[in-house]
């Protein structure tokens, strides 16, 4: 058997590995299988600039302050991606709460937010089961930061049993309410823009398609942003992600 025809009968098993999963009918081999596609495939270009703004310990080490950081500091690095005039700005953290600091510090974010006009905030809902009931919990952004954003999406993942994460809710359930996963949200804000993009499926979730490795889409750390080192092109016609790395 040629190289051409094992290969066809890979991807041809691969397909029908994918479409079993999708089914349901496969659970323990589908994961290795998919992985094993994921790798006969590629890494690829993605669709869409996306640039992620880490956040590590290195930030905490320049800026010698503990988690969280004040909310004006977060306002001066939105301003600073949005000089770039980004296509959307998905901020990967959650404000529940008044900021310990004071209200100035959380008008300082809002007007930041509210000034960008294409930031989507964090949230997150929590399912408690209790002696044969449950309910679900959110935890949203504090009310001034919800009325600034453009967006408020929900960050609640699951992961595979072999701890990899391969599916994205595109939204939540909260009581008779439904709530966009922040992903999903950041998405409808790269099409209001413009940007040319397939319409979500109508199904709950999607699976994650893998384009390469850590390295596939260019990273800036936080603090390099903040302090006015990174260029605003950077961000030019970008989806920018910030959060935790």
């Amino acid at each position: 058997m040629n190289a051409a025809r094992t290969l066809g009968l890979g991807l041809v098993a691969g397909l029908v590995t994918v479409a079993l999963m999708l089914a349901g009918a496969l659970e323990p081999v589908e994961l290795g299988a998919l992985n094993g596609l994921f790798g006969l495939r590629g890494p690829r270009a993605p669709a869409a600039r996306i640039v992620i703004v880490s956040i590590d310990e290195s930030d905490f080490d320049e800026f010698d302050t503990p988690w969280p950081f004040p909310r004006a500091l977060h306002a001066k690095l939105l301003d600073a991606i949005s000089a770039g005039r980004p296509v959307a700005i998905g901020l990967d953290i959650i404000f529940s709460e008044p900021s310990p600091r004071g209200p100035a510090d959380d008008a300082a974010l809002a007007r930041a937010v509210a000034r960008a006009g294409n930031v989507v905030l964090a949230a997150a809902i929590t399912r408690v089961v209790e002696a044969g009931w449950s309910k679900t919990d959110p935890t949203l952004p504090v009310p001034a930061l919800r009325r600034a954003a453009a967006g408020v999406g929900t960050v609640t993942l699951t992961v595979d049993r072999d701890r990899t994460l391969r599916r994205v809710p595109l939204r939540s359930a909260l009581g008779a309410e439904t709530l966009p996963s922040f992903d999903a949200e950041v998405y409808r804000l790269a099409r209001q823009a413009g940007r040319p993009a397939a319409a979500l499926p109508p199904g709950p979730e999607v699976l994650v398609n893998f384009l390469g490795g850590p390295k596939t889409f260019p990273r800036v750390p936080y603090h390099s942003v903040v302090r006015g080192a990174v260029p605003p092109e950077t961000f030019r016609d970008a989806l920018v992600l910030v959060g935790g790395t």
